[in-house]
């Protein structure tokens, strides 16, 4: 019932959109992460709205030089950054939220594509909706129709986002949004951002899962 309630959010013009950095953290990703950055270039978001962050996250391999060549390709458009090892995706993003200075954060894993609408279809709910901290992308598989464990993987994403995620948008309380995908507004990050750096499990520091991490401080701060 609350999948069949589910509309998507109304699609903002060029004048209402809030200004967006988008955070494409790489890691021995090589040339992936530099269609990745011409995907999100090639956005029908408006140009000075709109910036682009890529980190490299200590790679072994050519992954800078690849951010490198997409930045010269877009030149004042995307901003490299590169660390000196490997330190995880959540250090990486990090690095970026700190430097963006921009209302809304958007994350993008370095092996996916975004269609032209995505980035503005992913924003226009913070506009439409004040009280909305993130918003979840609706992520695919790129290689669906080769071979079986794609095709599974494919049923699985459609349920997750179609299914899932849907119908808890409809309870304002989305679990996880995934960061192959996703939009934050930058006052709910600042707000949790030193402990989602700081998490810890077991007394070790916390490593995997930064976007459900994310998704659940932002939750709990919305909590009365």
């Amino acid at each position: 019932m609350l999948v069949l309630r589910y509309r998507p959010s109304q699609t903002c013009t060029d004048e209402q959109l809030p200004t967006c950095t988008v955070l494409i953290p790489a890691y021995n990703e090589g040339r992936h992460v530099a269609d990745t950055i011409e995907s999100v270039a090639a956005s029908d978001y408006p140009a000075d709205k709109i910036e682009i962050i890529s980190i490299d996250d200590g790679s072994a391999d050519d992954t800078w030089q690849w951010i490198q060549i997409a930045a010269a390709k877009f030149p004042g458009r995307v901003t490299p950054v590169r660390l000196k090892r490997n330190c995880g995706k959540r250090r990486a993003l990090y690095e970026g939220f700190i430097r963006s200075r921009a209302d809304i954060f958007v994350t993008i894993d370095s092996d996916s594509l975004v269609e032209k609408h995505t980035i503005r279809k992913l924003l226009s709910p913070f506009i439409k909706q004040t009280n909305v901290g993130a918003v979840a992308g609706n992520v695919r598989v790129l290689n669906c129709k080769q071979g079986i464990l794609p095709k599974m993987l494919e049923v699985s994403f459609a349920f997750s986002f179609d299914f899932i995620r849907a119908s808890q948008s409809q309870v304002n309380s989305v679990l996880c949004t995934p960061g192959a995908l996703s939009a934050y507004r930058r006052e709910a990050v600042m707000k949790v951002l030193r402990s989602w750096m700081n998490q810890r499990f077991m007394g070790q520091k916390s490593n995997i899962g930064e976007d459900r991490a994310m998704t659940n401080l932002i939750l709990s701060r919305a909590m009365p």
